[in-house]
């Protein structure tokens, strides 16, 4: 396996869990403890991956940035949307 792959798996799987987050915010219709801007950190960071990944020719790694990058831009604007909730 090679490292792009095996990076890219990474990438997916925590997509996966981050479809997770987008779920419970849906369901829940709110959020509580998460502090939101490390949540548009690791999204911007994603958002850079996308333009990284090709220029070093790793398209596993660009294909689960693209899933974790977008999971985590509906994470965001659903919990902008419902906001938080209290407990």
């Amino acid at each position: 396996m090679s490292p792009d792959f095996i990076n890219g798996a990474f990438e997916f799987v925590g997509s996966l869990f981050t479809w997770v987050n987008v779920y419970r915010v849906y369901k829940d219709k709110g959020y509580a403890g998460i502090y939101l801007p490390a949540c548009v950190f690791f999204t911007s960071w994603g958002a850079w991956n996308l333009f990284y990944y090709p220029h070093l020719n790793q398209w596993w790694s660009f294909v689960g940035g693209m899933s974790i990058f977008f999971a985590n831009m509906v994470w965001i604007y659903l919990m902008r949307h419902y906001g938080r909730i209290s407990k």
